[in-house]
């Protein structure tokens, strides 16, 4: 049986859907994905005004990561450095200062899983490292960070699995393309992921449907 080459798809942040609302700004590539990323019902980075919330229903699980101060999620406090995950289907998110904005990644999917109610924190482990923020059904979603000029690799769980790589800082070179922050790439029929960070400390999130 001969296996299908790997193929790869760059979804370009200045491409990607900016909404300007009275209280928030978010940043979405939802709209960009390829049919078989359906999974992801939302990946969008969110600015929140000041003493503002953000409202939405998600079909589960959901994430929900702070990138700039702390966020309230349904009335639960999550700090930066930390991460909630939540089958919530009715999500509140909320700016708890009065004057300062709040920036937030907001990741959702809409396959039904489930996920118990945690905050944890984001980098509980080493740097240079990718540690699992959730792992349900056939869902994995890693996080890691990353110092300049490091090299590592991602084996998936299978050559079939659907793999999407988003650019939370800094900037990442990934099977030979160049992706800057708010970038991200479609990956699939790839048994291993190769990667090296382009600037300390850059964060990448990766996302893997098996």
């Amino acid at each position: 049986m001969v296996q299908e080459q790997s193929k790869t798809r760059i979804l370009l942040k200045s491409k990607a859907l900016h909404q300007q609302g009275s209280t928030q700004y978010s940043i979405s590539i939802r709209e960009q994905l390829s049919p078989a990323f359906s999974f992801i019902n939302k990946l969008e980075e969110v600015t929140l005004g000041a003493a503002r919330s953000y409202n939405y229903e998600a079909l589960a699980p959901s994430l929900v990561i702070p990138l700039v101060g702390s966020v309230m999620v349904n009335e639960q406090t999550v700090n930066a450095g930390q991460f909630i995950r939540t089958s919530s289907s009715q999500m509140k998110i909320r700016n708890p200062f009065r004057k300062s904005n709040i920036d937030f990644l907001n990741l959702s999917f809409q396959r039904e899983q489930t996920t118990k109610k945690r905050v944890e924190e984001v980098f509980a482990g080493e740097s240079n490292q990718l540690h699992p923020l959730l792992i349900s059904g056939n869902l994995k979603v890693s996080i890691g960070r990353f110092s300049g000029r490091f090299d590592a690799e991602y084996k998936t769980h299978s050559p079939d699995s659907l793999v999407l790589a988003y650019i939370i800082e800094g900037a990442f070179e990934m099977q030979n393309c160049l992706l800057e922050k708010g970038d991200a790439l479609e990956i699939s029929h790839s048994e291993q992921l190769d990667f090296e960070a382009l600037s300390n400390n850059a964060i990448l999130l990766l996302v893997e449907h098996a």
